[in-house]
């Protein structure tokens, strides 16, 4: 089990050091050029759960200047809301499998092409709560789902339950619930949280200047 003991154990674990040559794609699945012309790299493919998550999302949230100065909670915990916002809309406009943006978006990042859908947002809340976990340095031990394979059937049921979650501070239990909830509709979430990795290890600082 992974113990984030402090935040340059953290960082170890999850890139190359900043200024070594990134190694073949085999060893290192997505690269980002920053503009002192550092070449970072991430173990992308070796995301396979919420431990192996948090090293690599907190490590980009702060090679792309999320975490300079101080971070609230409630910023956090706000912005998994809005993950969860955006998943309901995008279920909302029936756009549960995963689309592709314009090919503007493919122009800034580089020629990787920026994932969209219900699923893809499922997963960004997963990465912002890994982000989190990896920020205040619990160990994880996960939360537990208590519900049943029907409980999963409806979208309305997990994401206001999701919500619920989150807002009593039982965000582990929601990586859980998100878990189960792929699982019973046979959607490979990790999968998905890796190519948003992907994508978004070509995202300049900050998305662009974002306040949050």
């Amino acid at each position: 089990m992974f113990v984030a003991a402090d935040l340059a154990r953290i960082k170890n674990t999850a890139l190359l050091a900043i200024g070594r040559e990134a190694e073949p794609a085999a060893n290192f699945w997505a690269v980002s050029f920053f503009s002192k012309g550092h070449r970072v790299a991430y173990k992308i493919d070796e995301v396979v759960d919420f431990d192996s998550l948090t090293c690599v999302a907190h490590a980009m949230a702060v090679d792309k200047g999320w975490w300079e100065g101080e971070r609230s909670a409630v910023e956090c915990w706000v912005n998994f809301h809005a993950e969860l916002s955006e998943a309901w809309e995008e279920y909302r406009c029936g756009r549960m499998a995963t689309w592709y943006a314009d090919s503007a978006s493919v122009l800034r990042s580089g020629g990787v092409p920026k994932p969209e859908g219900f699923w893809v947002e499922i997963g960004d809340l997963l990465i912002r709560i890994a982000d989190y976990v990896g920020s205040r340095r619990f160990r994880v031990m996960g939360g537990c789902f208590l519900g049943t394979e029907k409980d999963l059937e409806s979208i309305l049921a997990v994401v206001s339950g999701l919500h619920h979650e989150i807002g009593a501070c039982g965000f582990l239990t929601a990586v859980d619930t998100c878990e189960h909830f792929a699982a019973a509709h046979k959607v490979d979430l990790w999968s998905i949280i890796r190519e948003k990795l992907r994508y978004n290890a070509t995202r300049p600082n900050r998305h662009g200047g974002k306040r949050a």
